[in-house]
C-alpha cells in the first residue's frame, strides 16, 4: 500500500505573496485603461489590462463589481482558448515563479464581490499551460464550459512543458456554469496539472446539457490537493479521467491527488476515478479522506472507481474518514474495480443500499481491498464481492461479512483480508439521514460513536477529526492562514 503520510505530498510554504521588487496593480469600475495601474488613484478599467501587466511575484487587486470581457472581441489580448471553439473571457499572459507568484485577487475587504460575468458565452479565466498562478476570492457567473481553466494536452507521461505548475484556487465562488450538448461541463478545468490546490471554494450549479456536469474535472493531474471546497448542484463533484503515467514500460503510477475535508451534494457521483476507454493509462495513487458526499438522485454513487479497462492496475487508494449519505434509493457508497489495493477505514454509511461494491469485470483487474475496519453502517449493510464474476458474493449483514475469509477460499478475488470490519459496527440509527434531509449545511459530529478497539483503544470516524473540524468551504478559512505557494512532490 502507498505510504500516503510519508510520500505523497509535501506542501511547503516558502515565502509570502509580498516578495521583493514585485508590483501591485489595482482594477476599479471606475478607471481606464490609459492609465498605469499601479495605484488606488490611477486604476485600470479591465481586469484584461491588468492581466497584461503581470509578471512573477505581482499581485492584481480588483475592486467590486461586475465584468464582463471577451478576449475574442478585445483590442488589448489575443483570444485564449479552451477546447472545441471555446475561448475564454479572461486570459493569464505570463507564470510566476515558485517564489514569486503571480496573484489575481479581490482587492483586501472587497471579497466575494468581484463578479466576473461570462454572459452564458464563454469560459471565465484561462490559465492555460502557466505556472505559479494563485487566484483567489473571485465570483465567476454564467460560465460557459469552464468558470476557471487550463486546457488539456498528452496524456502519457507528465513532462514539464505540458503541465500547468504550482497553481492555487482559492476562496472563488463560480455559479451556474453551463455549456455546449456533449461537452463535460466544469467549474474548474485542471487539465494537465502539477501541484495545483484547490482549497476552499464553493462551486453550485454546473448544467452538463446532455453529457457530465463536473464540479473539478481533470485530464491528467499529479500532485493535486483538494480540500475544504462545497460542491452541489453537479452530476460530478470531481472527475478524474486520462490518467498519467511515469513511465510508458512499467506503467508506474504517479500520486495523482489527496481529497479532503470537501463537501459534496451530486446528483451521480461525489468522487469519479474512471478512464476514457479501454488500454487507457491507469489512475495513480489517491487519498480520498474525511469529505461529507451526499447522493441526491436514485443509483447515485458515492465514490466511483471504473479502471478495469486500464493498460495496466491503477494505484492504491485509501478512502478514510468519510459519511456517505444517500437521499433517494439505490445508492453505492464505494464502487470500484481495477485498483492495486483499496483502504476503507473509519467511514460512516447512512441511506446506503450498497455500501461497498467490489468488481471483477476483469479477472486481471480486480479491486484489492486489503483493509476495511472502524466503519459505521447505519440501517442496511450490503457487501458484494466480485461483483459481475460467476463467483459474486454479497454479505448482507456485519457478522457474516466480518467471517469472510479470502485465504481459505480461491475463488474469492476482490478480498485481500480475512475477517474485514472486526472493529465496526451497524445500528439502526436513522438522525443522519434525517438531518441530511432537512438540512442541507448540516453538521452530523453529534451523531457518529466512537468506536472500540484493541486493548480498549478508540477509533473516531467520519470526517470529525479535530475540534470544531470546518467541513467544505467557510469564511474562517478565507480569514485564516491561506494555502502555502507551492505543492512540492516528493517523487516527480
Amino acid at each position: 500500500m502507498f505510504n500516503f503520510t510519508k510520500v505523497f505530498i509535501t506542501f511547503l510554504a516558502i515565502g509570502s505573496c509580498a516578495t521583493l521588487n514585485a508590483a501591485e496593480y489595482w482594477v476599479s469600475k471606475k478607471g481606464n485603461d490609459t492609465n498605469n495601474c499601479a495605484s488606488l488613484s490611477s486604476t485600470c478599467l479591465t481586469i484584461q489590462r491588468g492581466l497584461n501587466l503581470l509578471k512573477p511575484g505581482d499581485i492584481l487587486n480588483i475592486d467590486e463589481g461586475t465584468y464582463i470581457e471577451d478576449s475574442t472581441n478585445s483590442t488589448i489580448t489575443s483570444k485564449c482558448g479552451l477546447l472545441d471553439e471555446n475561448y475564454g473571457s479572461l486570459c493569464i499572459k505570463a507564470s510566476g515563479t515558485p517564489d514569486k507568484p503571480i496573484t489575481v485577487r479581490a482587492q483586501p475587504g472587497k471579497e466575494g464581490k468581484v463578479i466576473i460575468d461570462s454572459d452564458g458565452k464563454r469560459a471565465g479565466l484561462i490559465i492555460s499551460k502557466f505556472d505559479y498562478i494563485h487566484v483567489r476570492n473571485l465570483t465567476f457567473i454564467n460560465s460557459w464550459t469552464g468558470g476557471i481553466a487550463t486546457p488539456g494536452g498528452p496524456s502519457s507521461i507528465p513532462t514539464e512543458e505540458i503541465l500547468s505548475i504550482g497553481c492555487v484556487i482559492e476562496g472563488n465562488t463560480i455559479l451556474n456554469t453551463t455549456g455546449a450538448y456533449g461537452v463535460n461541463n466544469s467549474a474548474i478545468y485542471m487539465w494537465s496539472t502539477k501541484d495545483w490546490i484547490v482549497r476552499n471554494n464553493i462551486v453550485h450549479s454546473v448544467f452538463g446539457n446532455g453529457t457530465n456536469s463536473n464540479g473539478i474535472q481533470s485530464y491528467g493531474t499529479v500532485n493535486a490537493l483538494i480540500e475544504n471546497n462545497t460542491i452541489s448542484a453537479v452530476d460530478h463533484g470531481i472527475n478524474w479521467k486520462d490518467h498519467y503515467v511515469t513511465d510508458l514500460t512499467s506503467k508506474g503510477h504517479v500520486q495523482e491527488s489527496i481529497i479532503r475535508n470537501n463537501r459534496f451534494s451530486v446528483t451521480a457521483v461525489g468522487i469519479r476515478i474512471s478512464i476514457r476507454g479501454d488500454g487507457s493509462n491507469p489512475a495513480g495513487h489517491n487519498l480520498i479522506e474525511g469529505n461529507i458526499i451526499e447522493m441526491n438522485n436514485e443509483a447515485a454513487v458515492g465514490i466511483g472507481a471504473y479502471l478495469a479497462g486500464a493498460n495496466a492496475m491503477s494505484g492504491d487508494f485509501e478512502i478514510k474518514n468519510n459519511l456517505f449519505v444517500g437521499k433517494a434509493t439505490r445508492h453505492k457508497a464505494v464502487d470500484a474495480d481495477g485498483i492495486n489495493s483499496v483502504k476503507i477505514v473509519g467511514n460512516v454509511f447512512s441511506g446506503i443500499d450498497t455500501t461497498v461494491s467490489l468488481r471483477l469485470q476483469n479477472l486481471e483487474r480486480p479491486a484489492k481491498l486489503i483493509e476495511s475496519n472502524y466503519n459505521v453502517y447505519d440501517g442496511v449493510i450490503q457487501i458484494q464481492n466480485d461483483k459481475y464474476s460467476g463467483d459474486e458474493e454479497t454479505y448482507k449483514t456485519l457478522v457474516a461479512w466480518q467471517q469472510a475469509k479470502p485465504s481459505v477460499d480461491p475463488t474469492i478475488i476482490s478480498l485481500k483480508v480475512d475477517n474485514p470490519d472486526k472493529y465496526s459496527i451497524q445500528r439502526s440509527d436513522t438522525r443522519i439521514l434525517a438531518k441530511a434531509i432537512a438540512d442541507a449545511n448540516a453538521n452530523y459530529k453529534d451523531f457518529i460513536p466512537t468506536l472500540t478497539g484493541p486493548n480498549g483503544t478508540t477509533y473516531q470516524p467520519g470526517p470529525y477529526q479535530k475540534p470544531n473540524q470546518i467541513i467544505g468551504s467557510s469564511k474562517e478559512l478565507t480569514s485564516g492562514p491561506i494555502a502555502p505557494q507551492n505543492a512540492v512532490s516528493k517523487e516527480l
